[in-house]
């Protein structure tokens, strides 16, 4: 199975998929879940943390709009975790289920989970990697070795019948839609 054709089907399907088992979810839980997905398909998969700018040209308002996520906040709550997890699936790949968290229609932001390629320097914290995801303007910036994210409840192993059941889902999604594309 190429690793496109995997990331594909959970850029496309998996932010549905988990939002509709779980709610709103972070950055962690998606990671988690799509690492086990990339696994099951033979894949190299791991975590990367990650700090992301994303802009919008202009709002409606005609100001520029500037999100960040991944970064420290002040009176932060007990579970915030300052940072974003990513996917990288063969060291080429970066896979953002949870982008969406960087919207704000009124000012013009609106992302989607994606995929992108990625280099040697972005993955090593010496290049950031800019992504047009619609209509905005994503900057990642890696944080190689950050993995504070382990101590996060949600990284923990997946054993909840909630969380097997949309692995299961995905796998299966990923093999109907290569299916689709050799038919």
């Amino acid at each position: 199975m190429a690793p496109e054709d995997v990331l594909a089907t959970l850029a496309d399907y998996a932010g549905l998929e988990i939002q509709s088992a779980f709610g709103l979810v972070g950055c962690i839980l998606a990671t988690r879940l799509a690492l086990e997905v990339v696994r099951a398909w033979k894949l190299h998969g791991r975590p990367l943390s990650v700090r992301a700018l994303a802009r919008n040209a202009f709002s409606q308002q005609g100001d520029a709009c500037l999100v960040r996520v991944g970064y420290p906040i002040p009176n932060k709550p007990a579970d915030y975790w300052p940072g974003h997890l990513v996917l990288i699936c063969d060291d080429r790949w970066l896979l953002d289920l949870s982008i969406q968290q960087v919207n704000v229609p009124q000012m013009g932001t609106h992302a989607h989970p994606f995929y992108s390629p990625v280099s040697e320097e972005f993955l090593t914290g010496k290049k950031p990697l800019e992504v047009q995801v619609g209509d905005t303007l994503v900057t990642y910036q890696a944080v190689p070795d950050d993995r504070s994210y382990r101590a996060m409840p949600d990284w923990g192993g997946i054993r909840k019948p909630s969380q097997l059941r949309v692995i299961r889902d995905l796998v299966q999604a990923v093999q109907r839609r290569c299916l689709d594309n050799r038919a």
